[in-house]
């Protein structure tokens, strides 16, 4: 008559849970407790059955799918043209690899009927959660984004219905002129590029502003602000008419272009960025989009194992701390031209 593993449980005095971590070289049980087990098992002719191995994995791969997280993730069109979406979707799909989440792509726009439209789709393949990557406010049916668990992401983080998370960009131009000003920089100008009104760039300049303003030693001096529709010939003249009449040492900017236009043109300046990611070798404030999607991936997996859907009476932002990038080619030592 064949050995089962009950027999070796009967045999070896304990319970056939530990026969059969023991037969599996599990770690969980000591390694004399293993051994007596394993001999026992080869005394009593012992052979494992190769049907139920190969369907014990098979069970196990699908318990293991089931257990994966499905994830919507959501972006305006907006949003997903800005080169700092790249940096952050790299992120994102690093980090969802890490925690075994499946995160589904879709692009929305200001049509209400895009929105329901993705929902309905997300509905359909059983999606419960979704990022929202954001520059604009939500459109859709609210009764359909009440059957979801929602996070957004996104740099409006005092409009929104929602639960969200986003970088404190506020806190960020106040870094920067702190950081200009240790370095010895006393006037220090801010300039920004407007191309939607955004209310990230109103908390960068409210920052500033906050900084400067309470601060003796640095001068009251005024923001440079531009539309995008702005020639781009046009904008570097203003720009160097600008710092050159508030003989500014030290400029916060969240272009790159403009970096590069006082990079190349050889101006006797320190410069910061607000937007550094983490692809890029300049100077500043760094986003780290991998904190970002860490906390957000964690944040929609609270939800889901919580069962917290929909539009939350009173919704909470967390936000991230920037952190400050030094390099030490960014001195640059010329004279205005």
């Amino acid at each position: 008559m064949r050995a089962k593993q009950k027999d070796i449980a009967q045999r070896a005095n304990v319970h056939i849970s530990t026969v059969s971590l023991a037969l599996s070289g599990s770690l969980k049980i000591s390694y004399k407790t293993k051994q007596r087990i394993l001999d026992i098992a080869s005394d009593m002719g012992y052979k494992r059955d190769p049907n139920l191995d190969a369907f014990i994995q098979h069970r196990s791969k699908r318990t293991s799918t089931r257990s994966q997280l499905s994830v919507g993730f959501i972006v305006d069109e907006k949003a997903a043209a800005s080169p700092e979406f790249q940096d952050f979707k790299r992120s994102l799909d690093q980090k969802s690899n890490e925690l075994n989440i499946k995160t589904e792509f879709f692009t929305t726009n200001e049509n209400a009927r895009t929105t329901d439209r993705i929902l309905d789709i997300l509905n359909t393949r059983g999606i419960t959660a979704i990022l929202v990557y954001t520059q604009s406010e939500l459109t859709g049916n609210r009764d359909k984004w009440n059957q979801f668990s929602v996070i957004k992401i996104d740099s409006l983080s005092f409009m929104t219905e929602f639960d969200a998370i986003a970088p404190n960009y506020r806190h960020a131009s106040r870094f920067a002129v702190d950081k200009l000003k240790k370095r010895g920089c006393r006037r220090i100008g801010l300039a920004i590029e407007s191309e939607y009104s955004s209310l990230c760039d109103h908390q960068q300049e409210m920052g500033y502003l906050i900084q400067t303003n309470t601060d003796e030693d640095l001068p009251q001096i005024p923001i440079f602000n531009w539309r995008t529709t702005l020639p781009i010939e046009q904008r570097n003249r203003k720009a160097a008419e600008w710092a050159a009449t508030h003989q500014l040492d030290a400029i916060i900017t969240d272009s790159r272009d403009l970096e590069c236009f006082f990079e190349t043109e050889r101006f006797n300046l320190e410069l910061a960025s607000l937007r550094i990611t983490d692809s890029s070798k300049q100077q500043g404030v760094l986003i780290d989009n991998v904190a970002l999607c860490q906390e957000s991936l964690n944040l929609i997996r609270t939800l889901v194992k919580l069962n917290q859907k929909g539009i939350p009476s009173v919704s909470s932002v967390r936000l991230l701390s920037p952190e400050w990038v030094d390099k030490s080619d960014s001195y640059l030592n010329f004279r205005y031209s």
